[in-house]
């Protein structure tokens, strides 16, 4: 894994180290002072939530693309899906040693560690032009050290490339591809058992619970009376 810190907007290639030194001493002062409870309790608030209830699109498909960052490099994809332990382990280490966990993780992995790079870019009036000309370069390269055979096997390749994209599949190949109907989807509609308070915690207020598979999250909704 890797950390990395981003800015934009620097008017001098000079002030690249001077921001070098900026983000080298603020990691300086959080590995001295370390960090208060609140601002704690608020990361790790945000990385629950986010862990809970995922970026708010397809939740079946970010499953499935969190599984295959791990699996695609010979990983348990299990562990991108069960985060549950990893969870509890962190807030019972965060509950032992406060903020000197974190403390000691930015000593460690990012002020002692050498392995450390700073990649400058800058915007180009001619990009376009340079990619172009950086690809007839590349190109020209390739050529050169292939014999006439060779070159003229790739050409062919790219051509058969070009017909097999253009190609319209068959009916039978459309066919085997995975697909829902509508009688695959489920007409009954889900029914939640309800829960009514009229006064709730004698406060006076109408409560109505329904318990959902929300991963742990209480989504709460509040009427009042204008």
């Amino acid at each position: 894994s890797t950390f990395s810190i981003g800015m934009k907007g620097l008017k001098k290639r000079e002030d690249v180290n001077v921001l070098e030194g900026l983000i080298m001493n603020t990691l300086h002062k959080l590995d001295s002072d370390g960090f208060s409870e609140d601002d704690i309790a608020s990361s790790m608030n945000t990385i629950e939530f986010s862990l809970r209830e995922g970026g708010g699109g397809l939740r079946g498909m970010e499953i499935f693309l969190g599984a295959l960052s791990q699996w695609n490099y010979d990983q348990s994809p299990r562990e991108a899906i069960i985060y549950e332990d990893a969870l509890k382990m962190l807030k019972d280490e965060i509950a032992r040693t406060g903020s000197n966990l974190f403390q000691q993780m930015i000593r460690d992995t990012l002020i002692s560690n050498n392995h450390r790079v700073s990649l400058e870019l800058y915007p180009s009036a001619n990009l376009e032009e340079e990619q172009l000309q950086d690809q007839k370069i590349q190109i020209s390269t390739a050529q050169s050290r292939m014999s006439d055979g060779e070159y003229q096997n790739v050409i062919d390749e790219g051509i058969k490339l070009k017909q097999l994209q253009a190609m319209e599949e068959t009916p039978e190949v459309i066919a085997s591809n995975p697909s829902l109907s509508i009688s695959d989807i489920d007409s009954t509609p889900v029914e939640y058992p309800i829960h009514v308070e009229d006064n709730f915690s004698k406060s006076g207020i109408e409560l109505v619970l329904h318990e959902v598979e929300s991963d742990g999250i209480a989504y709460v909704d509040f009427g009042l009376d204008v």
